[in-house]
């Protein structure tokens, strides 16, 4: 069983290092036994409490299929049915749609001491603020910002610092979740280069296709991994309207 996954590119993110928070902060981790109807409104509204990031902390992850009664894990997990993986995905798909404007996680389905987890990975998100159902009052939407190891309601003070926050960062340079490095072309990106006569092809080693990205500035970075801009994908990918048109819609 192997414990890595590739993700974001060249990055990878070690699965037995984030469940025991060795390589990110324990109150950027939630964990949850299972998704049914009693644990979704509690998941939603944290997915919308990472993704507003109060605190610039870079979002957060929620792992379900383990039970955290105090916090901790309690291993070996649960795990999820494999049978029942594609269903939760959708469903999460489906419910985050309710979160305004909409914001989806990258889910991740994964082995664990053999058994089969999720992990939701939310980056702080580029459009923020966003809100949820609130979990108290049907039919009714609120903000939730992360506090400590919980998701709460953003009121008063809390509330006036979000708003005054998320100033609305340009849609190209936004950080494409739907989308990994690879999906830029070294290709075009180097053709690019050449027909501008760019001194970045001209030293005397080549440099790496990430280093090239880094110094054009169409990656950015969440925790140690790598994701494409919106303007990388617009200018170095030969289809750009399947990452792009659907965030130009909204």
């Amino acid at each position: 069983m192997s414990k890595r996954m590739e993700q974001y590119g060249h990055a990878t993110l070690n699965i037995d290092d984030l469940i025991n928070a060795r390589s990110v902060e324990s109150i950027r981790i939630e964990y949850k036994a299972s998704w049914n109807e009693a644990t979704r409104p509690s998941i939603i509204k944290s997915i919308a409490a990472f993704a507003n990031d109060l605190y610039n902390l870079d979002g957060g992850f929620i792992i379900l299929g383990i039970e955290a009664p105090d916090g901790s894990p309690v291993l070996p997990p649960i795990g999820l049915s494999k049978q029942s993986l594609e269903k939760i995905q959708q469903e999460i798909r489906v419910a985050c749609k309710k979160i305004d404007p909409e914001y989806q996680p990258l889910i991740i389905p994964a082995e664990y001491m053999e058994k089969m987890i999720m992990i939701l990975c939310i980056p702080a998100s580029d459009n923020r603020p966003h809100l949820a159902p609130d979990d108290r009052r049907e039919g009714e939407r609120c903000y939730y910002v992360r506090q400590g190891a919980e998701s709460v309601k953003a009121a008063d003070d809390t509330l006036r610092q979000l708003i005054e926050q998320t100033a609305r960062t340009p849609f190209d340079d936004r950080r494409n979740s739907e989308a990994t490095v690879l999906d830029l072309s070294p290709i075009l990106v180097k053709r690019f280069l050449q027909e501008v006569n760019s001194d970045i092809l001209n030293s005397h080693s080549a440099p790496a296709d990430v280093d090239i990205y880094k110094s054009l500035r169409i990656v950015a970075s969440w925790n140690d991994k790598l994701l494409p801009k919106n303007v990388g994908l617009l200018f170095f990918n030969e289809r750009p309207r399947r990452f792009l048109l659907e965030q130009l819609l909204k």
